[in-house]
């Protein structure tokens, strides 16, 4: 268990929901002239150390999302509702990708889907650090086969 479990389960939680990536994180601080590593948004996710005052704000504003839910206040599931548009636009890029895929690693990502779907939010902070694992796992496969398919998200 970290020490730091809600903040780092939001942040991922909010990451995931978004389509984030580390890099993502990394390049928006640029974008702001601030400057975070890698490893330090990665420890963040871990929750291996509480973020500074300045880090939660600039985070949360990158992240679209209230401080204080970031820091573990108010519902999860409360924290962001996307409008038809940008929900239709979300839909259309993961099932392009979906499609993408064949068909084995097509029935890995439902399996995925069904066990979190089974998932409620107890469970999901208790098991991040295995859905973890398996995200990478998935994304490690599925690069590779987007990289040679030449499938380009845009």
């Amino acid at each position: 268990m970290t020490k730091y479990r809600e903040f780092a389960a939001r942040l991922n939680y909010i990451m995931v929901l978004k389509g984030l990536r580390n890099r993502d994180i990394v390049e928006a601080y640029k974008n702001r002239g601030q400057v975070i590593s890698s490893s330090a948004v990665s420890q963040l996710l871990s929750g291996r150390f509480a973020p500074t005052r300045e880090r939660v704000e600039l985070l949360a504003e990158i992240l679209g999302v209230e401080e204080k839910w970031l820091q573990g206040h108010g519902s999860v599931e409360d924290v962001y509702r996307p409008d038809n548009k940008e929900l239709t636009k979300m839909l259309r890029r993961i099932r392009k990708i979906f499609l993408s895929l064949r068909p084995e690693l097509q029935r890995m990502v439902m399996q995925f889907m069904e066990y979190t779907n089974q998932a409620d939010t107890f469970i999901f902070q208790q098991q991040m650090s295995e859905m973890k694992k398996v995200k990478k796992e998935l994304i490690d496969v599925v690069n590779p086969i987007i990289s040679v398919s030449g499938h380009k998200d845009k």
